[in-house]
């Protein structure tokens, strides 16, 4: 027991050393909290109420639970439980709309077979709910969605229903998608469900279109819904392998706009967002060609080396207006990679095929300059299709590799042009979850903020360089790349460890979490020994 003793305090003796030892930034203070009650939910959803508090929003089995936790004494001020709902209601997600929070959930009516879609504003003075009300219901069941759009700033993805906002926060637009009354690609057709409403959740109008064109004939790739209530839905068909634009009105007449890009270059997710002056800007990552990989499973529909960014605008009525595309420089796509990478693309560089692998857009902003800011990840791991690279050893065992790389960020301004495009150095690996790889994106005022878990040895890292490794579950730091908004130049801060923060030790911590109250202020909860949760602060000085 006396040498258990004797190794376990020099072996904190040693980690309070490499703490001591890892140079943290001085420009970002961090405060933690006091401890509460930990509440074990699935969903937590964290918002400011614009005045002096957080509220967090959590749906554990079928009960509700809304905190409210002072951000300068960061204590919890409020704890309430509402049990009050619907057997069995699922959860779509928590919309903050014209100044108000709002709960939204669907209920299905197993006699009609069609689902009850409700909202509950929730008072952020005192968390208590406000009385149910019925926004839409469905003429038949809700097929989970095939459409995937990964932008938490503007779309909201759940399971069933998708959420859009317009530029100016006016409208709100749910979209889903009904179950087929015929399996038979061939011969069956989509039938989409638009609800719009405006900033009050006052239901402006609604429907369920029927597609004119077959599941076989086209692939539905993006959405959005503009200030004045008219949906935008951009298709690919299948045959010809063009896009065209859809624009749906209040009584559900449409009109098909063809997108002429001469290239056609091949695309994987594209991005639909409508600008400050009711125009809609589309961005996407393009490959010259397919490059066929192994991921777990075989995918050939999706490129998986991009070779540059995709820009193209269409005005409210959904017309084309204009495009252009970004090629990837050969000195962006060799910045932080070692020798045989550069080598190789170099070689691929001649060919005409350099670029940068498993690249996907995370996030895309439309700016009220008009101009577009787009975020992309180069992983492996992709939360839709969940596939990660895996090999055999002489066993024949599997072993699976999850990798996290490098940021690429970009803005382009109104016109399509290109104003800067950053490559930010980052590598992170696992071999069985994603766990907390991946980064949190967050626009400032004037910075643009990247969230992740890192190495200090990175920070500062040369071009020449190739970053290194952290490890899923082994020693981090929680890390920030602030990325000024007029010229792309970015800076790096280790600020704490995130197994040791302030003296606390957490666990399951995500950067996911990660969210904005005021300019350059920070929160995120963890859960601690104790049962407990604690709200930790982040603050920026420069």
């Amino acid at each position: 027991m006396k040498k258990a003793a004797v190794f376990f305090t020099a072996f904190m003796a040693i980690s309070a050393v490499l703490v001591a030892q890892t140079q943290l930034s001085q420009d970002i203070k961090v405060t933690a909290g006091t401890p509460y009650k930990v509440v074990d939910a699935k969903v937590k959803e964290y918002f400011f109420d614009g005045k002096e508090s957080t509220i967090s929003v959590k749906k554990e089995g079928e009960k509700v639970i809304i905190q409210k936790v002072n951000v300068i004494s960061l204590v919890e001020t409020s704890h309430k439980e509402y049990i009050d709902f619907p057997l069995e209601f699922r959860h779509i997600n928590v919309v903050k709309i014209g100044g108000k929070l709002h709960f939204i959930y669907a209920v299905l009516n197993r006699k009609e077979l069609s689902d009850y879609v409700y909202a509950r504003e929730i008072n952020m003075s005192d968390v208590v709910f406000k009385p149910a009300k019925l926004l839409f219901k469905t003429s038949r069941p809700v097929a989970v969605s095939e459409f995937y759009n990964a932008s938490s700033l503007i779309n909201i993805r759940s399971a069933y229903y998708d959420v859009f906002t317009s530029f100016d926060k006016s409208k709100l637009m749910f979209r889903y998608r009904l179950e087929l009354l015929d399996r038979n690609d061939d011969v069956s057709f989509d039938q989409i469900g638009f609800q719009v409403f405006d900033e009050n959740l006052e239901k402006q109008w609604g429907g369920e279109l029927k597609m004119p064109f077959t599941e076989k004939q086209i692939n539905n790739l993006a959405y959005g819904v503009g200030k004045n209530g008219t949906v935008q839905m951009l298709i690919y068909q299948n045959d010809t392998k063009k896009l065209e634009m859809v624009t749906v009105k209040s009584d559900l007449s449409f009109k098909i706009n063809k997108i002429n890009i001469e290239q056609n270059p091949i695309t994987a997710t594209l991005f639909l967002r409508e600008d400050a002056e009711g125009n809609y800007s589309c961005t996407g990552y393009y490959a010259n060609e397919l490059k066929t990989k192994l991921n777990g499973k075989v995918d050939l529909t999706e490129p998986v080396n991009s070779n540059g960014l995709l820009w193209f605008k269409v005005n409210s009525e959904g017309e084309f207006l204009d495009y252009k595309l970004h090629e990837f420089s050969i000195e962006l796509i060799n910045q932080y990679e070692d020798i045989y990478d550069v080598k190789q693309n170099n070689e691929n560089e001649l060919k005409g095929k350099a670029g940068l692998e498993d690249l996907y857009i995370t996030d895309v902003v439309s700016n009220t300059d008009g101009s577009v800011t787009i975020v992309g990840e180069q992983c492996n791991f992709n939360d839709n299709a969940q596939y990660i690279n895996s090999s055999y050893n002489g066993n024949g065992q599997s072993n699976s590799q999850i990798i996290f790389k490098d940021v690429i960020v970009a803005r382009i301004d109104k016109s399509g042009n290109m104003v800067w495009i950053k490559k930010l150095p980052k590598h992170q690996y696992g071999e069985t979850r994603r766990g907390g790889m991946g980064i949190k994106y967050m626009q400032g005022l004037d910075s643009d903020y990247i969230f992740f878990i890192d190495k200090p040895k990175n920070v500062g890292l040369p071009l020449t360089e190739s970053p290194y490794t952290y490890t899923e579950g082994k020693e981090g730091y929680i890390t920030l790349y602030k990325i000024s908004n007029a010229t792309g130049v970015f800076k790096a801060h280790t600020i704490v460890s995130y197994e040791n923060i302030n003296g606390l030790e957490p666990s399951k911590f995500t950067p996911s979490k990660i969210f904005m109250t005021l300019d350059k202020v920070f929160m995120f909860e963890v859960y601690i020994k104790g049962k407990q949760d604690v709200m930790i602060k982040m603050e920026l000085k420069d």
